[in-house]
């Protein structure tokens, strides 16, 4: 196999950042992916490791059911916790609200959404925006706050569509890259310490509670800040406080990396948790 280029980490970086929206769960989980492109091998990646075996990912694409499956068996890492599910829709259709409403979407756990890429970017994001729109117009006015998708966009102005409509969890993939190719441009020796920072063989990204970071016999403070979490977790070994829940609008919890506000204390919940990337090997 060929070595990692920084693009290959900033593919994984981005799918790990897309992925950690989506809230892990205790049993099972079902999940759908709309779209297909080259970052399934790393949000599979991301996915087997915080789901347990008896999940399901099923894909709804325009994309051929065998290439799909034939660049599914191409893959390097196993994923032994997940069953795959295909569902094919004709490109012209794909955003079709008959196509999206036989999804039954509102019975998935997480729905995240891939652009596109043949589309080109304008057009990634256009077929992106229409199906989670279409998803909300089929959920109704009572359901449509239970849709929580997790969006990949292309452009910038698709962040302020997407919040126009409602919708909060985007990642801007096509950003993450250009600011990773600036910093390395800047100063070249970045590139080993990003290489280092996402390699999948040495850190791993997860997701924890907090009742792992403590000491023996002590309870979970009603409040907490940031700094204090990153540094309880710091004195348990090698561990990056990057993340946490936060309330949203809906009244479930989401997931906020790197917050502006790390000193004021915070109320913690039982339903709270942390993202955290975690050294496995030297």
């Amino acid at each position: 196999a060929r070595p990692w280029l920084l693009d290959d980490h900033f593919e994984l970086a981005s799918a790990r950042t897309v992925t950690c929206f989506g809230l892990q769960a205790d049993g099972p989980q079902k999940v759908l992916v709309i779209g297909w492109n080259a970052k399934v091998e790393p949000l599979l990646l991301s996915l087997n490791s915080m789901m347990i075996e008896g999940s399901v990912v099923e894909f709804y694409s325009s994309v051929e059911v065998e290439q799909r499956e034939e660049q599914l068996e191409k893959m390097e890492h196993p994923h032994e916790h997940i069953t795959f599910k295909h569902i094919y829709v004709e490109d012209t259709k794909l955003t079709a609200r008959s196509e999206l409403a036989r999804l039954e979407h509102l019975h998935y756990d997480r729905i995240f959404v891939l652009a596109d890429s043949r589309r080109g970017k304008g057009g990634a994001d256009e077929c992106s925006l229409a199906c989670v729109t279409q998803l909300k117009a089929i959920s109704g006015e009572e359901k449509a706050h239970d849709l929580c998708p997790v969006v990949e966009t292309c452009e910038d102005m698709t962040a302020e569509q997407l919040v126009a409509c409602g919708f909060t969890n985007f990642v801007h993939s096509n950003s993450l890259v250009s600011k990773a190719l600036a910093a390395v441009v800047e100063d070249p020796a970045v590139n080993m310490i990003y290489a280092d920072f996402m390699s999948s063989l040495r850190n791993s990204f997860e997701f924890r509670r907090i009742t792992e970071f403590l000491a023996r016999g002590q309870t979970v403070p009603e409040e907490l800040s940031f700094w204090e979490i990153a540094y309880m977790s710091a004195c348990v070994g090698p561990v990056i406080l990057v993340g946490w829940t936060v309330p949203s609008k809906n009244g479930k919890k989401e997931f906020q990396l790197n917050p502006k506000d790390k000193r004021t204390p915070r109320k913690w919940t039982p339903e709270d948790r942390l993202v955290v990337i975690r050294k496995v090997a030297d």
